[in-house]
């Protein structure tokens, strides 16, 4: 926390950035508006956050953890049923629990990395999926070493935190990435089983 300056933590606000970078590209190459303005949503409410650290910067951060994570989840796989119950209930339910137990490392190991790490295990032998674990791995390191003041260099602006933003940006990618090979993987069978028909 930097007390003496109007922005708590500066290096983690800047860096929050990259969800807002990494939503530019995908929308530029792929035309995705969903997962543009799902990144723009959690790159302001993570520069809200560090910035003020405020409860409602706070809420807002979190919220846009869960709604990304849960359109990722379910766009990795094809045969969810009642799609928007179930995003429903993976945003509701941890911002739930954030309300009554306010304990992030908790919430997020919890709701977000356990059971995005159990599909992304179902998928090991993507190169993508591979990719992301080591992201998530790398990301889940850097925050947990931040948190307990390992991973925190005022004097070079080197903070876990500022890494973790990185690494969890990078294994959005590299989701979306998978995402996209199931979609074409997808519309190829489809079009082999009608040109058979």
């Amino acid at each position: 926390m930097r007390e003496d300056l109007p922005v708590l933590q500066p290096m983690a606000t800047i860096s929050s950035l990259a969800y807002i970078f990494l939503g530019i590209i995908i929308w530029k190459k792929y035309k995705n508006k969903e997962l543009l303005l799902l990144l723009i949503l959690t790159g302001i409410s993570s520069m809200f956050m560090h910035s003020t650290f405020s409860v409602l910067a706070r809420t807002f951060d979190f919220l846009s953890i869960f709604l990304l994570n849960a359109w990722l989840f379910l766009n990795m796989q094809d045969k969810y049923r009642h799609k928007l119950m179930i995003y429903l209930l993976m945003v509701l339910m941890p911002s739930l629990v954030l309300f009554f137990i306010p304990k992030h490392p908790f919430i997020l190991t919890t709701f977000v990395f356990i059971p995005m790490t159990l599909l992304t295990f179902l998928h090991k032998g993507n190169k993508n999926i591979r990719r992301a674990i080591v992201s998530i791995v790398l990301a889940c390191a850097c925050f947990f070493l931040d948190q307990n003041k390992v991973l925190c260099f005022h004097s070079i602006n080197l903070h876990g935190h500022t890494l973790w933003h990185i690494f969890t940006m990078s294994a959005v990618y590299f989701y979306y990435r998978f995402i996209l090979e199931r979609k074409s993987e997808t519309r190829t069978d489809s079009i082999a089983l009608s040109s058979n028909a």
